[in-house]
């Protein structure tokens, strides 16, 4: 419930500093999924105004900074234009949204937008390499510190399983909105060994693993799999629906 109440308050101080150019507060990611891990860092909310140049955004900073101090990811600000915009460059973030997402505040902003999925595997095959290529130089700076180790997994968690779930929609799957389904669907269809993602999230739930060659094995299965997925994806450019399809947000 604490969640709940960060919200509230959060769409008042919004309304308070933003008055009518705040059009939109939207809830994305784990909590919208109903998967969230029990922390504030599940807020990601997509903060929709009339003008959003810097100068016009002044008025909000203090809230803005605030909202980060307590933990929680950067509040993002859009215009119903970028979104329109922006739906063909970020495919994941947005068929993730179409799937879930909670209004707290104002209209739905991407009520009949369509996002196509033609870019989707070009953005999936980027995104994952990204995330390769940041844990291994992460994992030579941080390989004998069990508590940094976690730190990395668990920054890379959300970014991968979105990547599972943008695979699965790419191969004509359903995309669960659990992560622990998500990795048994993304091993089925693409031949990755499920065990070690499930056992990641279960690392990440508890918190992390004091016991360092625990974290160490579950930090290099992790990885292994990851770059299993990126090496399935890389194989699959078959299993692809028509790539100039779009699908309605609703």
């Amino acid at each position: 419930m604490a969640n709940e109440s960060n919200l509230t308050r959060l769409v008042a101080d919004l309304g308070r500093d933003l008055a009518t150019d705040l059009r939109s507060v939207i809830l994305y990611g784990s909590a919208a999924r109903g998967d969230p891990s029990g922390s504030s860092s599940d807020l990601n909310l997509l903060i929709v105004v009339a003008d959003d140049s810097p100068g016009k955004l002044v008025r909000v900073s203090k809230t803005a900074r605030e909202w980060v101090k307590a933990g929680n990811p950067p509040l993002l600000f859009v215009t119903a234009e970028w979104i329109r915009r922006s739906t063909d460059v970020f495919p994941i973030e947005f068929l993730d949204m179409l799937d879930h997402r909670r209004v707290c505040f104002g209209d739905d902003p991407l009520a009949g937008v369509t996002v196509s999925t033609a870019n989707l595997r070009l953005q999936c095959e980027r995104e994952i390499r990204s995330i390769l290529l940041k844990l291994r130089a992460s994992w030579l700076q941080s390989h004998d510190d069990s508590g940094k180790l976690f730190e990395i997994l668990a920054s890379s968690f959300g970014p991968a399983t979105a990547i599972a779930r943008a695979a699965l929609r790419l191969a004509g799957e359903r995309a669960p909105a659990q992560a622990g389904e998500t990795f048994q669907a993304a091993a089925r269809v693409f031949g990755i060994d499920a065990a070690p993602l499930l056992e990641a999230a279960a690392v990440k739930r508890e918190g992390g693993a004091r016991d360092l060659p625990r974290m160490t094995r579950v930090f290099l299965g992790w990885f292994a799999q990851i770059e299993a997925l990126g090496r399935a994806l890389d194989a699959s450019s078959g299993v692809a629906a028509d790539p100039g399809s779009t699908k309605p947000l609703h």
